[in-house]
């Protein structure tokens, strides 16, 4: 029985990832199946909030998200962010230490 459960389990996890990799080779080339708006998928899987996501443009300088172009999270959890097609926001500002 326990067997059986971590077989479906690791079969679940490679049919998400395969579905993952298959839309977003399916978006790459066309740009416009892309929605424009934030990945909740990624936003809840890195436990961020849509007022954090808010935050950190506003660390780059953007107080409209609707001026980003694109965004992208990096592997070190911050956030690179293009306004233009190749202008990139200022480089992110850290609080002053106490």
């Amino acid at each position: 029985m326990r067997s059986s459960l971590w077989t479906d389990g690791i079969v679940l996890v490679a049919t998400i990832l395969v579905c993952s990799v298959a839309v977003d080779a399916v978006a790459y080339p066309f740009p416009r199946l892309a929605d424009g708006w934030p990945d909740r998928g990624v936003m809840r899987r890195e436990l961020m909030t849509t007022q954090e996501l808010l935050s950190r443009l506003r660390l780059h300088g953007i107080r409209d998200p609707a001026r980003v172009h694109l965004a992208y999270l990096e592997p070190n959890g911050m956030i690179s962010v293009l306004t233009g097609r190749d202008e990139e926001a200022e480089a992110p500002r850290h609080p002053p230490g106490r």
